[in-house]
């Protein structure tokens, strides 16, 4: 079927985007905006040629800053969805769903929160430190989860 086609083609971020319909797992996409995208991919026209757009339903999106690439969110859906799931039904997750081009994607990875958060406790590597100095140069300033809904604008 379609998975012997995309792994025939060997193309990896199809690889990537069936296996996350298929597993219902979470991806960030990182467009080449530097704009970041985590959430569940709805469709992605599998082994089509002419695919040219990907359709997610974002449970969170931000950016990647500038310098570091750090991911920042500045936009959390979880409690929409969640809430249009259980009272309005899938009518509203479809009015939140996100639809781009394929060209526009820079970078796409499986993503895990709890995996996330854990980098964020830990911190960064510190540049300013000298490796013969025998420090990790780990800063461990924890970075803020997700902002709720109410602290920022619709995107």
């Amino acid at each position: 079927g379609a998975m012997r086609a995309v792994n025939k083609a060997g193309n990896s971020l199809e690889l990537l985007l069936l296996d996350s319909m298929k597993s219902d797992s979470l991806v960030e996409l990182t467009l080449q905006s530097g704009k970041a995208y985590v959430g569940w991919v709805l469709n992605a026209g599998v082994a089509e040629p002419d695919r040219k757009f990907i359709e997610m339903l974002p449970l969170a999106s931000g950016f990647r800053t500038k310098g570091s690439h750090e991911l920042r969110f500045t936009t959390n859906y979880a409690e929409v969805i969640f809430e249009a799931h259980e009272e309005a039904g899938p009518s509203t997750q479809e009015d939140l769903r996100v639809i781009f081009p394929v060209s526009e994607v820079g970078s796409a990875r499986p993503f895990d929160f709890a995996t996330y958060f854990q980098f964020q406790e830990v911190g960064t590597m510190d540049s300013g430190e000298s490796e013969e100095s025998g420090h990790t140069g780990v800063a461990s300033e924890p970075h803020p989860s997700p902002p709720t809904p109410q602290d920022s604008p619709a995107p």
